[in-house]
């Protein structure tokens, strides 16, 4: 028998003498006392700000529903505001049709705007002329 397996003779794959061999764990870095937090442990004052951290967390999140749904239902007044107008314009008279295309210049402030609620008048007013004819 030879020197080396004298040496290991009894030893299993995992006790080999090599540094990070078969089964070796990688060698533990020296962290200087300091240790990561176990769960659960901790002063009151960390646990204290990490409750508020969760806290706020979840405020922001219930400040997100709160936005989503009045967004929703500002999305519905708007829409249902619409086709009132445009039946409005599509049903009403001379007049109340008028006072409709006098409220795109009054209250639109952005051309963008004006352009696109003139081009929903024409269509209305084109529906309306294959109708009749």
């Amino acid at each position: 028998m030879s020197n080396d397996e004298r040496e290991n003779q009894g030893k299993s794959a995992d006790d080999s003498a090599t540094p990070g061999g078969a089964g070796n764990p990688t060698p533990k870095k020296k962290t200087g006392g300091k240790h990561p937090p176990t769960p659960g442990v901790g002063s009151v004052r960390a646990k204290r700000r990490e409750r508020i951290r969760l806290l706020e967390a979840q405020l922001q999140q219930e400040r997100s529903r709160d936005a989503s749904e009045s967004r929703k239902e500002r999305d519905g007044q708007l829409y249902v505001l619409g086709a009132m107008v445009e039946r409005a314009y599509k049903h009403g008279t001379d007049d109340q049709r008028k006072i409709v295309t006098e409220w795109i210049d009054l209250f639109l402030t952005e051309d963008v705007h004006r352009i696109r609620a003139r081009d929903g008048l024409e269509r209305m007013d084109d529906e309306r002329s294959r109708k009749k004819g």
